[in-house]
Order: C-alpha cells, then sequence, then structure tokens
C-alpha cells in the first residue's frame, strides 16, 4: 500500500514524475541504497574499506530512532492520503481491508 515497489519500477523507466506520484519518499531511500550498494562492491573488490565508518556508525546510531519515527509518521500519512483520496494504482478498495480501512476514515 505505500507505493515503494512501483516507485522504483517507474524509476527504472526513468518516469521520475510517476515515481514522485507513487512514493516520493522511495526516491531518497533508494537513492541511498544503491550508494550503500556501490561502496559494498567497492570495499568487496578492494578487500579493504574505503574509510573508518566508525564515526559514520556512531552519530547514525544516534539519530536512527528520530529517522525511524520520521519514517512511520510519513508512511502512515501516506497510506492515509491514499485511502482518503484514492490512487487505484496503490489501493484496491474492493479489498476488505482496504475497504475498512477507508470506511474508518470517514471516505
Amino acid at each position: 500500500m505505500c507505493g515503494g515497489t512501483r516507485s522504483a519500477a517507474a524509476l527504472i523507466a526513468w518516469d521520475f514524475k510517476k515515481a514522485l506520484y507513487f512514493n516520493a519518499l522511495a526516491l531518497p531511500v533508494l537513492a541511498g541504497m544503491f550508494l550503500g550498494a556501490l561502496i559494498s562492491l567497492a570495499e568487496l573488490v578492494r578487500s579493504r574499506a574505503l574509510a573508518d565508518w566508525s564515526a559514520w556508525k556512531s552519530r547514525l546510531g544516534k539519530i536512527l530512532p528520530v529517522l525511524l519515527l520520521l519514517l512511520l509518521g510519513w508512511w502512515i500519512t501516506h497510506v492515509v492520503m491514499a485511502l482518503k483520496t484514492p490512487k487505484s494504482e496503490l489501493i484496491d478498495l474492493r479489498n476488505p481491508i482496504a475497504a475498512r480501512a477507508a470506511a474508518w476514515l470517514g471516505k
């Protein structure tokens, strides 16, 4: 229901407008995953780390709970908006769970 997979498929087809429509947060998440994969591949090929990542790990450990809460807030907002203004590409209101959630939201 979040549109992340459809957003990724639109990115593969170079359709940025549709990717943003499906899920705008998928763009930076996919970019981060791609960058992480490239760094991992480079480190694998070189058989050593490209940098000392301990400082980054320390910083990430401090902000990770906040990032996860923001991500959860975005996801909830995105799903609620998809239910209130049905995006037929994301939510099929014939599904009993989606229909009940839409009814609960007053749609």
